[in-house]
């Protein structure tokens, strides 16, 4: 059984490189529309918690991370991000590990 927000959806995490900023802003309203609980760090971050900790806590108590995948994914916050989503497991979804979603971002000034 999923977890869920205040609001009554399923919690979503959503991962993203910088480059691909506005893809996470447009789908952040389209999954409010459809009852999930988005995360956005442009939003919910505060100049009070250092990045790390807010995306490890973040992370945790999500149902879901939508992970908007480019090549602006490796080498960068987002990498770290999805390493902490994933962690050691071996595909086993325990309690803090939220079932990540990939899905490929295409159009962005990085995208082939």
């Amino acid at each position: 059984m999923l977890s869920s927000s205040s609001k009554g959806g399923a919690r979503v995490f959503l991962s993203y490189a910088s480059d691909d900023a506005q893809s996470a802003e447009r789908l952040r309203p389209l999954l409010k529309l459809a009852g999930f609980g988005p995360w956005l760090d442009s939003e919910a971050l505060s100049t009070e918690e250092p990045w790390e900790a807010a995306m490890a806590r973040a992370i945790t108590s999500s149902d879901f991370v939508v992970a908007l995948l480019s090549r602006g994914t490796r080498n960068g916050r987002q990498e770290q991000e999805l390493r902490a989503a994933v962690g050691d497991s071996q595909g086993e979804r325990g309690p803090g590990k939220p079932l990540v979603l990939p899905c490929a971002v295409t159009g962005t000034r990085n995208a082939a």
